[in-house]
């Protein structure tokens, strides 16, 4: 049976960022996350009574989840004893090379995109693409058995690639896939040196990420900042009260854009979108709600699905299927899967993001990747036993 025990510490850690990013906007009176400087003008009962709201939904989600794995539990597991550490690498330097070619997640100062992508790089990077590499590694990590220096290596420059376009949730994610080997190398005797040192590294993560991201228009952000930001980031209580106090002016803004919930999901779902007779770029509730804010639509804001569904509540069959189709197939395949505990913790990682940001693009890409993956691994296991019935 499962040990929950990083779910737990995943749960206690968002509540400890809730907790904080409150007192901060009952100190200051300024959000943070998406609206770090922004005043509040909400009263603290009110902060007070959705902040105790939020930490209930967190642990309801926890045991409510922890029900389900049981539900679904089964000791069969569809396994292979390949090696596909090799592939991953060069699959990981394509997808770098792609990032170069691309400059994917930078923030062009004069409004340019990129150039044409030739024939052969669309050959090249076919497979990464039609893999969804960056969601399908995290699946890869949690189930590889042979954790070996190449292992170490593709994780390695995977991170890099990330940290080049901007994204610095993966470091969170791979080092709780890799928390037991991480907990071995800093013991509780080492906390006074290993936690200035996080802080710094918290800091150089995101001057790294804003200066990616910003190019020219960059400005060193302080320690103080950093640390906001990256408690911010792992709280929704900002977002939550702002848009909390401005209702009616995001939501009328969001209906006169016709949002559509299961036309997001569906178009992160496949790299074809055609297939669901999505032919037009859907636009994303996030993207709606920064350019509400800020009048760009450079960066997308994270917003709750109960956000979502206040603010759209006629598509509430449509949301709430997307979440059960989700979980039941998630929950079908993970316990299918050979080191089930890890991937456990990594299905539960993004429905949180999901449920908690209100990104559908995360769950989407998450469960095609886990499609993806379960192909790869019956496909190993076919191989396998072609080979063995040839000798």
């Amino acid at each position: 049976m499962y040990n929950m025990s990083v779910n737990k510490k995943i749960t206690k850690m968002f509540v400890f960022c809730e907790f904080l990013c409150g007192l901060y906007i009952l100190f200051y009176g300024e959000y943070v996350s998406d609206y770090l400087n922004v005043e509040t003008n909400v009263k603290h009962i009110y902060i007070i009574c959705f902040l105790i709201c939020i930490v209930f939904f967190h642990y309801l989600f926890l045991y409510s989840w922890c029900i389900l794995s049981v539900l679904f539990f089964r000791k069969s597991k569809l396994t292979t004893s390949v090696n596909i550490n090799s592939i991953f690498l060069l699959l990981v330097i394509i997808y770098f090379i792609f990032l170069l070619k691309t400059g994917s997640g930078k923030v062009y100062a004069d409004g340019g995109s990129i150039g044409e992508l030739s024939s052969f790089d669309k050959l090249l990077f076919f497979p990464i693409i039609i893999l969804k590499l960056n969601f399908l590694i995290y699946i890869y990590a949690a189930g590889c058995k042979k954790k070996d220096n190449i292992y170490y290596l593709v994780l390695f420059i995977f991170l890099i690639c990330e940290l080049y376009r901007g994204v610095s949730f993966s470091i969170l994610l791979i080092a709780l896939i890799e928390i037991e080997k991480i907990k071995r190398c800093f013991r509780i005797k080492y906390l006074l040196i290993s936690l200035p040192l996080f802080v710094l590294f918290v800091n150089i993560v995101y001057n790294i990420k804003f200066m990616v991201r910003l190019g020219e228009h960059y400005d060193y952000l302080d320690i103080f900042q950093t640390l906001i930001m990256l408690l911010g980031r792992l709280s929704i209580i900002s977002n939550v009260l702002y848009n909390y106090e401005h209702y009616y002016s995001v939501s009328n803004f969001v209906e006169g854009f016709g949002y559509s919930a299961i036309n997001e999901f569906l178009e992160k779902l496949t790299p074809m979108p055609s297939l669901f007779g999505i032919t037009e770029k859907t636009t994303e509730i996030g993207k709606l709600i920064f350019y509400h804010s800020y009048g760009r639509w450079d960066s997308a804001i994270a917003i709750s699905v109960l956000g979502i569904l206040s603010i759209v509540p006629g598509q509430l069959l449509e949301i709430c299927a997307i979440l059960i189709i989700s979980f039941v197939f998630i929950q079908l395949t993970i316990n299918m899967l050979d080191n089930t505990e890890q991937q456990n913790t990594v299905a539960f990682f993004f429905i949180i993001l999901t449920l908690y940001q209100g990104f559908w693009g995360l769950l989407a890409n998450y469960v095609y990747a886990l499609f993806i993956y379960l192909i790869i691994i019956a496909s190993c296991n076919l191989m396998m036993s072609k080979s063995k019935g040839r000798l």
